[in-house]
């Protein structure tokens, strides 16, 4: 939230409204928009956007919205269903949208040594195979290439465009093709965020860690398959409105 009021102000907006539903967190940042110098021109609410009215807490609908209700997965803060209330309740029909779109990639990862944090063979001469089964279906973290290796090249799976009525649920299958031998052990995903028609960003894993807002998410396999690269992997792929999943499927007939 600070990023957004302070550059608001800074870029010469007249007047910034700013909400924040934590209390604390609120008096904080109020705290911080004073010692600025910025008090004549941002306000601080500490309600939630959905309980900001026109007219009482807005002295007029809003001609931009910035927001950053995205979460590690994209949806699970509840983007689409903040964005559409703005939409409907505080904004002007011509509004900006900053993000306007967003959208999750995707691509296989694996490698020696990601193998073994999502399985269990023989520890100490013991099997231990039957712990596979509470393997998480989702797996937040902040990945490198030193940890895990692309296995694939990635792929924009779903996209949402926040200026549209939200478009239901959806489910599709995805087919991968493999550009390396080894253990493939799942699905990465990450975000993507339109700020603007020039300006994207998006947090692939890099070789080192950097700082950042959001983590990545790997959806693990049953287990990790070995693949020869040109292998082909198909994966399904579906979302509702407030989150993401990602699951292997078979081929196609003929695959």
């Amino acid at each position: 939230m600070a990023a957004s009021w302070s550059n608001a102000a800074r870029a010469g907006a007249k007047q910034v409204i700013a909400c924040e539903q934590n209390p604390l967190v609120a008096e904080a940042a109020a705290e911080n928009v004073r010692l600025n110098g910025y008090a004549d021109r941002v306000t601080i609410i500490p309600k939630r956007s959905s309980d900001l009215v026109v007219g009482v807490d807005l002295p007029r609908r809003a001609d931009i919205l910035v927001s950053e209700v995205l979460s590690d997965s994209l949806l699970s803060e509840n983007v689409l269903e903040i964005t559409r209330h703005a939409r409907q309740a505080l904004l002007k029909p011509d509004a900006r949208l900053i993000p306007y779109k967003v959208g999750a990639v995707a691509a296989l990862m694996g490698g020696d040594r990601l193998a073994p944090w999502f399985s269990v063979g023989s520890v100490s001469g013991f099997d231990l195979s039957a712990f596979n089964r509470f393997v998480p279906n989702i797996h937040p973290h902040l990945f490198t290439t030193r940890v895990g290796e692309f296995f694939s090249d990635p792929m924009d799976v779903f996209e949402f465009d926040l200026r549209q009525a939200y478009r239901g649920t959806e489910s599709r299958v995805l087919e991968f093709i493999t550009t390396r031998p080894g253990p493939c052990v799942g699905v990465l995903q990450w975000i993507k965020l339109w700020l603007d028609d020039e300006t994207v960003y998006a947090n692939p894993p890099h070789p080192e860690v950097r700082p950042a807002a959001w983590r990545h998410n790997i959806f693990p396999f049953p287990g990790p398959i070995l693949v020869e690269a040109g292998d082909r992997v198909a994966v399904q792929a579906g979302h509702d409105d407030i989150s993401l999943y990602f699951a292997r499927a078979p081929l196609n007939k003929g695959g």
